[in-house]
């Protein structure tokens, strides 16, 4: 009876035993099953996290490509912008030139205009002929620039017509 109760209670104590491992592996069953999730979760984070950083690395150099093309679109529009500069300086400094130029008409107009307002140099039987409406009815026009008459010729020329008058 004893040897029966000793082994009863051996296999009990195996049972038991078994039991405890049973239970034992299930939790480490389980352990690993939770940690073979935290992997696959992980592994999932990682592998967003690596196509996001493909991403990102696909932007940036997107991005610098468009840099580059704008400083290039920069240099070009600033070359552009001298040469307009230059261009424009130099139609400036050709209008000065031609303001000049015309100033310095405009003088010798306004001379001019001086000079026949007051007939000088039309010799004075011209202006005679001019101021005398005695001769003549209709417009009067003179040719007293058209030759060139010598100092001499002059004299008698005009006493000519100061003593027909």
């Amino acid at each position: 009876n004893e040897e029966k109760f000793d082994l009863v209670r051996e296999i009990s104590d195996k049972e038991n035993y078994l039991t405890s491992v049973k239970k034992e592996l299930a939790n480490y069953n389980s352990n690993i099953e939770k940690l073979n999730q935290k992997i696959q979760s992980i592994t999932t984070t990682i592998a967003k996290t690596v196509g996001f950083i493909e991403e990102l690395n696909v932007e940036k150099s997107n991005s610098e490509n468009k840099l580059k093309e704008a400083g290039l679109l920069i240099t070009l529009r600033e070359k552009e912008k001298q040469e307009l500069e230059h261009e424009l300086n130099s139609l400036k400094q050709k209008e000065i030139e031609e303001k000049t130029l015309l100033a310095g008409l405009k003088e010798k107009i306004a001379f001019f205009q001086t000079l026949i307002a007051n007939l000088e140099g039309i010799s004075k039987g011209a202006k005679v002929l001019l101021e005398n409406k005695e001769w003549t009815k209709k417009n009067k026009n003179i040719f007293a620039d058209v030759t060139v008459i010598t100092d001499l010729r002059t004299r008698a020329y005009d006493s000519s017509f100061v003593n027909k008058r």
